[in-house]
């Protein structure tokens, strides 16, 4: 849930921890690859992995925390 601001925009009217402080696009990446294992502890994480650029990004940032992710090779049929 967003809401309109005359200051900046849109906000986030649900709960948030943004310090207003925006990192760089890997920086963003770690810091959201760790909440999610914050939010859920013990979670092993499992990327079905294409070969595109969303699961190669997925899969190296988890890597690159240490997270060590179960990984599934995902390929179609006369593809």
């Amino acid at each position: 849930p967003f809401e309109a601001t005359a200051e900046h925009g849109y906000k986030h009217a649900g709960r948030s921890e943004f310090d207003g402080v925006i990192g760089s696009f890997k920086e963003e990446l770690s810091k959201a690859a760790e909440s999610t294992l914050d939010h859920y502890p013990g979670l092993k994480p499992c990327i079905f992995f294409s070969g595109g650029a969303d699961s190669e990004l997925l899969l190296r940032t988890y890597l690159d925390i240490g997270a060590n992710p179960e990984v599934y090779i995902v390929r179609y049929e006369n593809d």
